[in-house]
């Protein structure tokens, strides 16, 4: 869930005081920093950068009149960017814009330094990527969900973020780590999976606690999980919590709140439009039904 949020650089500007943000939510995920912001600028706005992370800004709504932007290193000049269009700021390097116009919504990121290593970071101004757009409004949606499972697909939804960025921002740099290509999983290791997500059906699994339970990264972990069970960890996980409630449906007498929550959904609206979508029936219905 999105808590409120906190400024992610390590000291505050004046000009960030003087910002009008209408709403400000922060949300992290494998080291990474997302802040959704909607901010009013139809007074000249100062935005300052210099952070030890590399920070993307994904232009997500709003319309500015003008944009004036200076890096250390880099472009400097008028900038207006489009919905989906995409800054790249890199670490530890001064960038300024002087912006203005009703108001915009934006979804900035910082990844660590760590994530992008043996790659060039290079500034970057108005790099149209609507797929990384699509991405961070799905996000949004997710993020202020109290799911459990809308929290596992923000957790899919960073993953590909960072990928997307590091293969469409960066290049390799004059020594390229080695990369392994992921493998699936033998018989026992796949069977671990299933257990302990058979085991935890009514609990909040995430990609970190199930990554941390098979000593992965949860990059290596989504990888392999796709190539082993042909399917996204998020969707697995839905198939067999919509699996389990067929079976209580159909064998127990349960209302179908408690089943709702037995098999993981934070309301019975969430686990009834889930399973509709699935089953092509509402859970009373197929308990009418079988």
């Amino acid at each position: 869930m999105v808590n409120p949020s906190r400024r992610a650089a390590s000291e505050p500007t004046a000009a960030d005081d003087a910002r009008a943000f209408l709403a400000r939510n922060h949300w992290q995920s494998n080291g990474m920093q997302f802040i959704f912001a909607d901010e009013a600028v139809n007074t000249p706005t100062d935005w300052q950068f210099n952070s030890p992370d590399h920070v993307l800004v994904v232009h997500r709504a709003g319309d500015l009149t003008t944009m004036e932007v200076e890096f250390e290193r880099g472009p400097s000049g008028p900038a207006l960017p489009r919905v989906g269009d995409v800054w790249l700021i890199p670490a530890q390097q001064r960038y300024a814009a002087l912006a203005q116009g009703t108001s915009v919504q934006f979804c900035e990121i910082r990844i660590p330094t760590k994530d992008f290593e043996d790659r060039d970071v290079a500034a970057t101004v108005q790099h149209r990527d609507l797929l990384a757009l699509h991405l961070t409004q799905r996000m949004f949606r997710a993020a202020n969900s109290s799911d459990p499972l809308e929290r596992m697909l923000c957790e899919s939804l960073a993953d590909a973020l960072r990928l997307q960025f590091l293969t469409t921002l960066t290049t390799p740099g004059l020594m390229p780590a080695v990369v392994r290509s992921p493998t699936a999983w033998d018989d026992a290791i796949r069977a671990k999976v299933v257990e302990y997500l058979e085991d935890n059906l009514d609990a909040d699994i995430t990609l970190s606690h199930l990554a941390k339970h098979l000593g992965l990264s949860v990059t290596e972990l989504t990888a392999r999980f796709k190539l082993t069970f042909r399917t996204t960890p998020h969707q697995y996980l839905v198939d067999r919590r919509i699996r389990r409630a067929k079976m209580l449906l159909t064998r127990t007498t349960k209302p179908i709140t408690e089943i709702a929550h037995a098999v993981g959904f934070s309301t019975p609206s969430h686990f009834a439009t889930t399973f509709r979508s699935r089953v092509g029936l509402t859970p009373t219905a197929y308990r009418r039904c079988s």
